[in-house]
């Protein structure tokens, strides 16, 4: 911005409501948020060869303007670089060849070379950071300029740290032929809050799976219950058909005491571990002793923290009590049960059943064979109790199950809900588009290729996709679940296919697979509208002129956001109206509440967009410079703006009316 002057002050008056705020409750002076201060670049291959070129903005309106080849879009392409901005997923795949040559010092077409250096400074809540490219030892990436204008390091990361927003001409075009990628756009926003629903998403379906996987884990074992049962029922039989044979009260009386046995083994245990637990927590509430004079002066203080850490101590004492006296517990139970008259008839029907067994052994007959069989029953038995527990927890881990998948259809539809918000209040008026967001909307070419990738078919059954993209297109509100449902009953060999591959392909899904089938839905899909100007009726984007999308989509990119926003030729594909209705229009609305930087060849974004900066650039020998940068009301910059833009003096006599080039 330029320093305050009479002729400034005139124009200004002149100009009337453009270029006077009269609402006394806002300060002109304050800063905004977010905002780039000024951009250095050294030996690249056309700009700051010799002499460093350094831009300084302003917080508001910048313009850079230019004829052909001068770097006017080279310059944003430094920015992107620097900013972090230049990754694969942040250009659409079309122009990411082209795109290398601005980011990639190794091609040969690159206008970076081996010792090129570019910073950035920006500011943020009137703190000011320098972004440097590329990291070295001497420039870290990102360092913060300190209160005696020293910088040193600091650790964050650029592209979550400095909120930036980049468009091209080409971007926004791509942007216009795939609209459904303005969803990542509109999720940036913080009102959206997609980034934790998101998150929520993925953790409720890391828990589905976590809990199906148990599932099927318990399924494995409840399958063996039908076996189980069988066995168990046979034991039972053999063992019936023994007792039978005379000796039916002293093997009774064996299997009633091995029971016991088994019992009183399985309780000592317990006790044991008991004890053991009480000794090992007793070891671990040992404390220290306080170092009194770090608290001396505190006297109050000190006095309640030793109250608190002989309470400790209490506590650590009680616990070793606790353990000598399970100990004796211990000790007086195994004493005592050597002296019970369960002992000694223990030891009695043991004995019956030794001599039994030594009898059958005489006779010819197999006598081990009981004992055995006991114990396979009491195995079984045990086995059967087990999968009965498998039982009640499955069903317990099926309702879990489908809490936890509501939860997830409800974050996806509070997600939707929250996009159809933003795009109310950031739309509210606009003459130009109106985007509507469709639930669950994904055309069904996009829905194919999902469900072929999960299904592990990339290509062929061509018929059987067919009648599944019929059976989604006529379900009405439920084509989702239709679809799901077909799928799954095709792999149950429950439904028809077209192609027996087909079906035994889905046979031999893994349970990943199914479940990922389960957890997907479609996308949310966006239906944009480009609105009746001039009596005509109002068209959907897809049959938009070029002109018209990119207008659509540019009046989306202008609408809302704080953060610094770059534009390369918006200008470009739009006809001279829409410009001054649309682009023009937004950049005066919104440059007071967001840094916006343009590079255009259209004089009317500089002059009737009110620009606080422009930024004229020229080749000179080779190199490019940027020459006197200053507002529009300097002659100098309005001189360049008429002789490097075309119409750029009928756009001032526009605005202007009373005054001509030469005042």
């Amino acid at each position: 911005m330029d320093e305050p002057s009479i002729e400034g002050l005139k124009l200004a008056l002149q100009d009337a409501d453009t270029s006077v705020n009269r609402n006394m409750n806002e300060n002109p002076n304050e800063l905004l948020t977010y905002f780039i201060e000024n951009l250095e670049i050294t030996n690249a291959k056309y700009i700051g060869r010799g002499e460093t070129l350094k831009c300084d903005f302003s917080p508001f309106l910048n313009t850079i303007i230019g004829g052909r080849g001068t770097g006017k879009s080279t310059l944003l392409e430094f920015i992107r670089l620097v900013m972090e901005r230049n990754k694969d997923k942040d250009i659409p795949k079309p122009l990411v060849k082209d795109s290398r040559k601005y980011f990639c010092p190794e091609e040969n077409d690159s206008l970076l070379l081996a010792d090129t250096k570019i910073s950035l400074f920006y500011r943020k809540n009137n703190l000011c950071y320098r972004l440097n490219w590329p990291p070295t030892e001497e420039n870290a990436s990102l360092e913060q300029k300190n209160d005696d204008d020293t910088w040193e390091p600091f650790q964050g990361e650029i592209k979550t740290m400095f909120p930036v927003r980049i468009y091209s001409q080409k971007q926004v075009f791509e942007l216009a032929k795939e609209p459904s990628k303005l969803i990542e756009i509109i999720d940036d926003a913080p009102e959206v809050d997609a980034e934790k629903l998101k998150k929520d998403i993925r953790e409720l379906e890391n828990l589905y799976k976590q809990i199906e996987n148990k599932r099927q884990g318990l399924n494995v074992k409840v399958a063996e219950e039908y076996r189980l049962r069988g066995e168990f029922n046979d034991l039972t039989r053999q063992i019936e058909q023994i007792e039978k044979t005379g000796h039916n009260e002293v093997m009774q009386k064996y299997r009633l005491r091995q029971q016991q046995l088994n019992e009183l083994e399985n309780l000592e245990k317990k006790w044991n571990e008991v004890c053991d637990h009480l000794f090992d927590a007793q070891e671990n509430t040992v404390t220290s002793d306080i170092n009194q004079e770090l608290f001396s002066e505190y006297s109050d203080f000190l006095s309640d923290l030793q109250k608190t850490n002989d309470k400790w101590k209490t506590i650590h004492n009680e616990l070793n009590q606790l353990g000598k006296k399970a100990e004796s517990i211990l000790t007086e139970w195994h004493t005592k049960k050597n002296t019970t008259g369960w002992m000694q008839a223990l030891k009695t029907d043991m004995e019956q059943y030794v001599q039994l067994h030594s009898d059958l052994e005489q006779q010819g007959i197999e006598p081990d064979r009981y004992p055995a069989l006991l114990t396979q029953h009491t195995n079984v038995e045990e086995e059967l109790d087990l999968i009965s527990k498998h039982q009640a927890r499955l069903q317990m881990l099926e309702t879990e199950k489908r809490k936890v998948f509501e939860q997830i259809i409800e974050k996806r539809k509070e997600l939707t809900e929250n996009r159809k918000k933003f795009l109310a209040s950031v739309l509210k008026g606009n003459q130009f588009v109106s985007i509507e967001v469709q639930p669950f909307g994904e055309k069904w070419s996009s829905i194919e290729k999902k469900i072929r990738d999960i299904l592990n078919c990339p290509d062929r059954f061509v018929p059987d996709f067919d009648s599944l993209k019929y059976i989604y297109q006529n379900s009405g509100d439920k084509k989702i679940e239709k679809l799901k449902e077909t799928i799954e009953g095709i792999r149950k060999g429950e439904k028809p296919v077209k192609y027996k591959q087909f079906a035994k392909r889905l046979q031999l899904l893994s349970s990943e697979s199914v479940i990922d089938l389960t957890l997907w839905f479609p996308k949310d899909r966006l239906k944009i509208t480009l609105l009746s100007t001039n009596n005509k009726h109002s068209k959907s984007l897809e049959s938009g002129s070029p002109g018209e999308r990119a207008a659509a989509l540019l009046t989306f990119i202008l609408s809302y956001g704080d953060e610094p926003l770059l534009l390369d030729q918006p200008e470009d594909d739009l006809d001279n109206k829409l410009i001054s209705d649309l682009i023009v229009r937004q950049l005066r609305k919104i440059k007071t509440k967001r840094q916006v930087i343009v590079v255009t060849h259209n004089a009317n974004i500089v002059v009737n967009g009110d620009a606080e900066l422009v930024l004229p650039l020229e080749v000179i020998e080779g190199q490019t410079y940027v020459q006197q940068p200053a507002s529009i009301q300097q002659k100098s910059v309005r001189e360049y703006i008429c002789n490097i833009l075309e119409g750029g003096e009928k756009a001032f006599r526009q605005r202007y009316k009373r005054i001509h080039l030469g005042d």
